[in-house]
């Protein structure tokens, strides 16, 4: 029944309807809790698709943030003391959904927090010069941007281009960090 519940809250998130969705991610995510316990990894799968659904919903952002923290909770939890690459890499993800819902709320200073925490979990497993930790870079420095805080963006730019030279793809020709803030910063 919890699995079923839990597909058509799916059905219903992919047709962007959110608000008939809440009710069977809620029913799917009570009976998980019943049956696992509030830890298990399918109790969380539950948490967090409940909490995308509440990021749609008007005033369903709090609610959302309470649950990505519970989230991460239980994943520091689960993990504690894991290098495990998928354990840590999980931690990440739950780091970065807090982030994604702080920033949404306004509070872009636990969201920065939040946001580096992400980026030193994924560079401990993926490498700092991976391509995904690369783009997690570029969201900070975005980040950092709209908040004026043009200095801290710069730094994020002047990471990234601290390649170094044999890293296995062809790059581009090298840009500044102002060609980095003239592209992505246009007033």
């Amino acid at each position: 029944v919890a699995g079923a519940l839990n597909t058509l809250g799916g059905v219903y998130t992919a047709q962007k309807m959110y608000d008939t969705a809440e009710p069977f991610f809620r029913g799917s995510l009570e009976i998980h809790e019943k049956v696992f316990g509030t830890e298990h990894a399918q109790t969380l799968r539950c948490k967090r698709n409940l909490s995308s659904v509440l990021r749609h919903r008007a005033g369903g952002l709090k609610e959302a943030l309470n649950l990505a923290l519970v989230i991460l909770q239980s994943t520091e939890d689960a993990h504690e003391d894991s290098k495990a690459p998928d354990d840590v890499l999980e931690l990440a993800q739950a780091q970065e959904e807090v982030a994604e819902l702080y920033e949404a709320l306004g509070d872009f200073q636990n969201s920065i927090e939040a946001r580096q925490r992400a980026i030193d979990m994924f560079s401990e497993v993926l490498g700092r010069h991976h391509h995904l930790v690369t783009v997690r870079y570029n969201q900070l420095a975005v980040l950092y941007s709209k908040l004026n805080r043009h200095n801290e963006a710069v730094q994020c730019v002047r990471d990234r281009l601290d390649l170094p030279a044999n890293h296995g793809c062809i790059l581009p020709p090298p840009m500044t960090p102002d060609d980095f803030l003239d592209m992505y910063f246009i007033e």
